[in-house]
Parts: structure tokens; sequence; C-alpha cells
């Protein structure tokens, strides 16, 4: 009886070192950070909410693009803006440092009418020809002729 209260008293102590040698490691260690952008849209009133859905040919809708590097260190973003397809404009951020928001206000003009024709925005970063974030912002408006 006294060797087993031995054996279990070693047990014991080798759990509590062992469990003390992993919190302090969990604790000094430094965690693995996500590294994400976040890229988003907002209204002309800063929401992210009641985005144009209807203009006239020709005439601007205004959105605000916009994003946070999350990245861990510096980078440069591209944002292409297509219509139905088409690249009508282009915009570059500069170098945004880690953490940093960016955003800027953009005209968005289409000429031609029609119901549903879509608006995608596409981030590319640090010069790359592949879109940074697989799936594009989109954006769905009406465009009407004007009277």
């Amino acid at each position: 009886m006294i060797k087993l209260n031995k054996i279990l008293l070693v047990i014991l102590v080798l759990t509590v070192i062992g469990l003390t040698a992993a919190i302090v490691y969990v604790s000094v260690m430094p965690r693995a950070e996500d590294k994400f952008t976040e890229f988003y849209l907002l209204n002309k009133d800063g929401k992210a909410a009641d985005y144009p859905n209807e203009t006239a040919a020709g005439q601007p809708a205004t959105v605000t693009v916009g994003l946070i590097n999350h990245e861990g260190t510096d980078a440069k973003y591209r944002i292409q803006i297509k219509g139905n397809g088409a690249i009508i404009d282009s915009v570059e951020t500069g170098t945004i440092e880690n953490n940093q928001k960016w955003e800027r206000r953009v005209d968005i003009k289409m000429n031609t009418a029609g119901d549903n024709l879509t608006t995608e925005f596409f981030l590319y970063m640090n010069d790359g020809d592949t879109p940074h974030i697989k799936n594009p912002l989109v954006l769905k408006t009406n465009i009407i002729i004007s009277k």
C-alpha cells in the first residue's frame, strides 16, 4: 500500500509539473494572428446599407470603398471597378500600414440602361495579378434613361 501511495504521489507531482510547464508555454508564446484585409463598401452616409440602387445613365452613383490592412505588414492595394464586365475605374491606395484604415469616395457611371446591372469591386495587393480576395464586392443598380 505504501508503495502504491509513493507511485501515485510521483504521478501527481509529474502531472502538476507538466501542467505548470504547459501554462507557462501558452502564456509566453505569441499567438499566431490571422492575416487578412477588410474590404467594404459604404453608402453616401457612411453606412453599410441602402446603397444606390437606381441612377440615370451617365450620372454618377456614389459609394465609399474602404479597407483595413491586417496583413501584419505594410501593403499597397489597387481596387479595380468593373461595370458589366468592363473596367470602368481603378483606384490606387498607396502604402497602407498594418492596422491602418483607408477609405475613398468613388463615383460609378454607367452609360447603358438596364435593370440589375452589376458593378464589381476587385481588390489586388502589392501589384499582384490575381485578386487578393477571391470574390469581388458586388453592387446591383438599375440604370434608367433620364427624360
